[in-house]
Order: structure tokens, then sequence, then C-alpha cells
């Protein structure tokens, strides 16, 4: 009876779950193994929609009966929201490696990245027999003049790459980020670029936020241009990695990306500049609504920022809340409300239903929702109390806010932070204390000032003070990165580890009533998750460049100079440290031998002998199942060459059972970003005898 009363008096809140089904249904056909078919699930989303308008006009006095129907309607939205844009979009991938093809395109972006240039382009014709392909990305030294710019149409000799597996089976999906943002193939140029055509005057926009991005660099020197690039127009590609670091382990990340901090400073700057102007101005501020008039100004700033710094998610989900704040002050009303991030979310996801699976949005909307739920909660005396007295109040509450608004912003992506950066930093109150303030009250405000100057040649004053704040932002970073306990690794937790505590956070944060605190119990679910999870002991490349074992708190690989890019993620993955090389020509863990074999030609017989052959388990990166057939005998378990070409990375567990071994695209299955596996390939390969 508690908990009916309860749940009838939140009714108020049931509307802040819809973004929640669309969010699970959108999990739900990520999760998938196979492809849904199309039709299917148009007929779905057909049926749950008719069965809802049947619920409405036959029972919509039964709140159950509602409820469910209108569950049901959400998770199909999501689900079918993610289907029409994969099908939409049906990115082509590229199956092999093409050396020395002529490739002609469009420049449509340009990365200028601390040793190498990246070009994407679009519109793409080759010399020779490739398949048709969207947009690729081709790199070149930083070391070569690049006198191209977005806009053109260039040709050149370059080879081309198909993208790569993940290394592991929690790791990084780069074939899924790549389909939806509808890159083919990466490559490298060889020899010189030719400009075919000059400047496409339908990238206007990327080619004012690139030459943006060049102006802030001929005004500023060294690192700070990249942060200011960072800040103006999202473009972090330049930043050397122990800059980018050293902000991460300091739990100032957020900084360097166009998140809901930067379109608030920009829309306070405006909001506040221009309307004591008009203020200044008695006719003006006595006979027109100057509030409002402000209001749109601000829109339309807001908008002009987002639309340089690239339409992140996160400056997406803040442009959204920014102009209903200003709708509201357009209607006379108060809209800042967890309803605000419910219609940001069902937006952005009905648009974008991937980045759900973003690192960005997942962290952005966590930091919001506890802010949100902290502020309906109990913020409201301390502003009173602040407005009631002198400065030395207001001082008093804007320290004590930025210290709750920082500790709330930490507790609430703290999980999220964990499982996708595998880091804990204890450092981020003590960080951000330090550099919000700086950003708010001198970088930010110079670097809307500088940029303003830059159609009258710039102004020396602004780009100043805008370089001297990066400066000691960037003084900040390293120095508070540097303290003990600033980076904490941790290991990659149990997928339940973040469903439990979402679920948790999301039940506390939207329900008003004592019951919201029940939340708590997923949470601690979540974290008893992570006691119960098992951890890979060897690691198998799927390219065959390295072989790895964990011994303790160690992981030895069989070659530090090869696969350090898979080494370092394993580290990762499993929150070591350090790494060793084992010298021995094989290793023998539990009845499991381990060979690692160098080889340099495509194929290279591997020495194996007939005692090697009776292993319960044999995993090598070579080839070894042609000689062990010659011996007479092939393991129960048998990794290899042939077996890492078809499914890429292995993982092996040591069990009491026995062994358990899963692969990469194994797990990941048939999907579009995936590829697909042909009949001929559903039996292990062999070598041609």
């Amino acid at each position: 009876m508690a908990l009916s009363t309860n749940f009838y008096d939140d009714r108020s809140r049931w509307i802040l779950w819809w973004p929640v089904g669309m969010g699970l249904g959108i999990s739900f056909y990520f999760s998938l193994s196979h492809e849904p078919a199309l039709t299917s699930t148009l007929i779905l989303l057909f049926i749950s929609f008719i069965g809802t308008c049947f619920v409405f006009l036959h029972r919509r006095h039964h709140i159950f009966y509602v409820l469910l129907a209108m569950a049901i309607l959400s998770l199909t939205i999501g689900f079918a929201a993610a289907k029409i844009r994969t099908n939409q979009l049906a990115t082509p991938f590229l199956s092999t490696k093409i050396e020395n093809v002529t490739v002609t395109g469009r420049i449509v972006n340009i990365e200028e990245q601390p040793n190498r240039h990246r070009l994407t382009l679009d519109d793409l014709t080759f010399s020779d027999a490739v398949p048709p392909l969207h947009n690729i990305r081709l790199s070149i030294p930083a070391t070569r003049t690049l006198e191209a710019s977005i806009g053109d149409r260039i040709s050149c000799h370059a080879s081309l790459l198909p993208l790569s597996d993940p290394v592991s089976l929690n790791g990084y999906n780069f074939r899924r980020q790549a389909y939806f943002q509808g890159i083919s193939a990466t490559g490298r140029i060889k020899g010189s670029l030719e400009i075919k055509e000059k400047e496409d005057k339908h990238l206007w926009l990327s080619t004012t936020r690139y030459r943006l991005t060049q102006l802030i660099r001929r005004h500023l020197n060294g690192q700070t241009w990249e942060i200011a690039a960072a800040l103006i127009t999202g473009d972090r590609s330049g930043i050397h990695s122990n800059i980018r670091q050293a902000f991460t382990d300091a739990g100032l990340a957020h900084i360097l990306a166009i998140s809901g901090l930067h379109l608030t400073l920009v829309a306070g700057l405006v909001f506040l500049v221009f309307r004591r102007s008009l203020a200044l101005i008695p006719y003006l501020a006595e006979n027109y609504p100057i509030k409002k008039w402000t209001a749109l100004l601000v829109i339309l700033a807001t908008f002009a920022y987002l639309a340089i710094s690239g339409f992140g998610i996160p400056g997406q989900r803040a442009f959204i809340m920014i102009t209903i704040v200003m709708l509201g002050i357009l209607l006379d009303r108060n809209p800042l409300s967890m309803r605000l991030v419910t219609m940001a979310a069902s937006l952005i996801l009905l648009v974008r239903p991937e980045s759900l699976l973003s690192a960005s949005f997942q962290l952005s909307f966590a930091a919001v929702v506890g802010l949100i739920a902290a502020y309906e909660g109990g913020w409201a005396p301390l502003r009173q109390w602040s407005l009631e007295g002198g400065y030395h109040r207001r001082l008093i509450a804007y320290g004590t806010g930025l210290i709750a608004t920082t500790l709330i912003a930490t507790l609430a992506t703290t999980p999220y932070t964990i499982a996708i950066f595998n880091r804990f930093t204890l450092q981020t109150i003590i960080g951000n204390f330090l550099a919000i303030p700086l950003t708010s009250i001198l970088i930010m405000p110079a670097a809307t000032l500088s940029v303003l100057s830059l159609p009258f040649g710039g102004c020396d004053i602004f780009f100043y003070f805008l370089s001297f704040g990066l400066e000691y932002l960037i003084h900040i970073a390293k120095t508070v990165s540097s303290w003990p306990g600033a980076a904490i690794v941790m290991p990659t937790p149990p997928p339940a580890f973040l469903g439990f505590i979402t679920l948790g956070g999301l039940w506390t944060c939207f329900w008003k009533q004592r019951w919201r605190w029940g939340g708590l119990i997923p949470c601690g679910l979540g974290c008893l998750s992570c006691f119960f999870q098992s951890q890979p002991t060897i690691y198998v490349a799927g390219d065959g460049s390295v072989l790895a074992y964990k011994k303790e708190d160690t992981l030895y690989v069989s070659d530090l100079k090869r696969g350090s890019f898979f080494t370092d993620q394993w580290m990762k993955e499993l929150g070591l440290k350090q790494k060793k090389e084992w010298v021995s020509p094989h290793i023998k863990i539990a009845n499991i031998l381990l060979i690692h074999h160098a080889y340099s030609r495509p194929y290279t017989p591997l020495h194996i002998t007939k005692e090697m052959c009776f292993a319960k388990a044999l995993i090598t990166t070579g080839y070894a199942w042609r000689e062990c057939k010659q011996r007479g005998h092939i393991p129960p378990t048998l990794i290899d060459r042939y077996l890492l070409k078809r499914d890429g990375t292995h993982q092996i567990w040591l069990t009491k059972s026995g062994i358990e071994v899963e692969s990469v695209k194994t797990s990941l299955g048939q999907r579009p970003w995936n590829g697909k596996v042909s009949e001929e390939e559903a039996v292990p390969l062999k070598p041609t005898e």
C-alpha cells in the first residue's frame, strides 16, 4: 500500500522514464548477435502504436495498462530508431588491403595531430577496381606541408587499409563507430597531393571551422593554441597525449570537450553583457522586453557556438536545454526541471540512437541528471540565503556551490569513468575547484572576445589573457595529476555493474518520495558484481603480433616491440600497471602450451615436436595445424594463425572445469559493422593440403 501511494504521488515524474525506455530498446538492438529485419521492426512498431492507442481509448482509467503500453511503445521506438538509422547509413567497409591506388576525392575534414595530418575524403573515385566506399581517412606525416584545405578536390597515391576489430571482448569497437560516422576505410598517402579543384562552397561551415582553428593557431603558441582550439572549435586532434592524459588524471577531461559547461558560460556571458547594455538605455529598458530580446540572442549565440564546435553530443544536449530555458523566459515560465533532460535525451536518441553507446552521452547526462536532482532537492535555500546578504554571502555560496557541484558531478560520473576509461581519480574535486573558476572568469570570456576580434585582425590583449589563462590551466592539470591517487587504474567491470548502477541512480534521481532511496539497493548490487567477475588469463592478438598471459599483477608478453597497442589495451582492461617480456621459446601454463612465432613471410613453418601436439591446449601466433596433423595428433584446443585470421583476437579463461575460449569476431556477431561470416568460414580455416 505504501509503495502504491508513493508511486501515485510521484505521477508527475512518470514521463521522465520515457527516454529510459528508448535507451533500453536501443541497447537491446545493439546487443543482438544478428541483424533484425526492417520489415519485422516496422510491423512491431505499428502493432505497439496501435496497441497503445487502443489502451488509451478503452482502458485509460486503468493506470497499469496505460503505463505498460507506454513502456512497450518507448522500447519499440528506441529499437526501431536504431534499426532505421543503421539501414539509412548502410556504410560499406573495405575488406582487404589495397596497395598503391590513385584516390580522387573531396576533403571534408582535416585533423592536425601532433605527428600527422588526417584527411577525410568523400565523393571518391579510384584508378583500380575498388568496391564502392563512402568516406575514407588518409594520413600524411606532419613534416610535410599541407597546401590543400577543406572543400578542395585532390588526387593522390595511397594505400587503403580495412578498419580493425576490437582488441578484446570489452574493447572499443572502432568499426561500429566508423559505421555511424560513414567511414569505410583508412589509409596512408604516398607521394604528393594534386589539387584538382579548389574550395567547394557547400562546405562553408566546415571551412569556417577549419580557418578559425588556423587563425587561433597564428595568435597563440605551443599547447595553448591546441587547448584553445578544443574550447572554441572542438578540434582536440592536436593535443599531445601527455597533456590529454594529465587532464584526464586530474579529473578535468570534460573541459577539453565542448559540453554544457562551455555553452552555459557563453550563454551566461551573452545574457549578462547584452541585457546590462540594453538596461543602460532608459527608453528601451522602460518600454520594451529587453530580457526576452536577450533570450533570443542567447539562442542564436549558443547555436552558432554549437555549429562552430562540430555539433558534439554534450553540446547538443546543452543547446536543447538552454533553448528550452530561454523559451521559458519568452513565455514567462520557469522551465528548470528534470523534464528538460527528458526532452533533450529523447530528441538525441531519436535522431542519433547510436549516441547512447558514446562516452560523451553517458557522462554528460549522468552529470546533469545528478545536478538537477540535487537542485530540486535543496539548492533553493542556499541561493535564497546568498541573495539576502552582501557580497560575502554570494562568495561563500559560490564556493559552496562549486564544491557541491563538483562532488555531485564526480559521484554521478565515476561509475562510467571506471567502466570506460578504467581510471578513478581522487583529486577531481581539487582540480575542478581550481580550474572551473579560471575557465569561467578568465578563459571563456577571453576566448569569446578573441574570436569576436578576429574580423578586425585580432586583439593582442584578448589573446594575451587567453594564453595566460590556458597556461595556468595546463599547469593546474599537470600539478594535480602528479599528486598521489590522481590516477588509480581499475579493471574493466562486468556489464551488470553499469546496468545496476544506472537503474539505481535514475531511480534515486527521478522520484521525489522517500521510496527513491530504494535505488541504493541496485547500486550496491552493481558494486558487488565486480567481486564475482573472472578475468581472462591469456590473450592472443588477432594479427598474430603478440601473445600474453597474466600472472599476479604483471602482464607477460611475447614481444615488447610488436603489438604494443594490443598489450596496452589489455593492461588497461585488466587494471595492471606493468608488463614484462618472456624470452623462453615456449611457456607452459596449466597444461596450456604458449608458443610465439615471429614469422616474416605469409607462411613460415613452426617447429613443433610430437610432445607439443599432445598438450591439452596449444596456443601459438604461428601456423601449427598442418604440423600437428603430420605428427599424428591435433590438440583438443588449438589456436593458431589460421584461426586468428578468421576470428580475430582470442581470450582464454582457466576455470575449474577446464578451458574457456572466446574470440572477438564470434562474440560480436553478424552485424552490418562487423561483417558476415560465410558458410565456407563456418568451420576452422585449414591450409590446403
